[in-house]
């Protein structure tokens, strides 16, 4: 019979102590959850497109960088074409600049001077493993917009 609770007493110490871990993993895994006042994920089901520049800024400049849904883009003007990229560097994700359109004739990564074709986005050197992506874009009047991916 004193072996009988002896036994009892330990197993509910056990089961005390695996509640309890428990208990604490959850309080600590909640703990890395979103604080409050922090901004919260948005899914946006919105699709339609979205105005980045007028065609006097572009041919102003020669490429205008926006963000597009917290992501870089940049629009170029080439040989009277315009070209439109996702402007995230497929090495570390950096912002591509067009500030070297001028110099040296290619979009580059300020970061770690990946370069890319302005014309096509293809990678033309540096540790970038692929090309840039194209966005879609229509013209309506003076105005450049970005179509929904």
């Amino acid at each position: 019979m004193f072996e009988d609770k002896t036994r009892r007493r330990i197993f509910i110490a056990r089961l005390a102590k695996l509640l309890f871990g428990i208990f604490s993993l959850t309080s600590i895994v909640s703990a890395f959850r979103l604080k409050p006042g922090a901004p919260k994920r948005v899914v946006s089901l919105e699709a339609r497109p979205i105005r980045v520049a007028s065609m006097a800024e572009l041919m102003q400049k020669g490429y205008v960088a926006f963000n597009l849904r917290g992501r870089p883009g940049i629009l170029l003007l080439i040989e009277e074409e315009i070209h439109a990229f996702d402007a995230t560097c497929t090495h570390m994700g950096c912002p591509v600049s067009g500030k070297s359109l001028k110099t040296k004739g290619v979009l580059e990564c300020p970061c770690h001077g990946s370069t890319y074709d302005p014309a096509t986005g293809a990678r033309l050197s540096g540790p970038a493993p692929r090309g840039l992506s194209t966005l879609e874009f229509e013209i309506r009047g003076d105005e450049i917009y970005i179509l929904p991916q």
